[in-house]
């Protein structure tokens, strides 16, 4: 099992070469829960995120907003081999 936290925090940019037009600071966090199971030949790994998570409107390019709070569900199959 892994619990991932991470965060990114960014200043204000400026969109114009005088500084009159930019956009203002933020600060994004993610939350990622995940875990293995290992049925031979098979490994199923499952995964939750939550991105997000104060729900802070943003936008990296002007007057596109990005995504607000959301959730990611994640199966991943991995078959296992041996060589022989």
């Amino acid at each position: 099992m892994s619990l991932i936290f991470d965060g990114q925090a960014y200043s204000q940019r400026n969109v114009t070469r005088d500084g009159g037009n930019f956009l203002p600071e933020y600060s994004i966090f993610n939350t990622a829960v995940s875990y293995a199971f290992h049925l031979k030949p098979i490994t199923l790994e499952t995964k939750f995120s939550l991105n997000n998570i104060l729900n802070e409107a943003y936008e990296e390019v002007r007057y596109r907003p990005m995504p607000l709070r959301n959730y990611l569900i994640t199966l991943l199959i991995t078959w296992n081999y041996e060589k022989n």
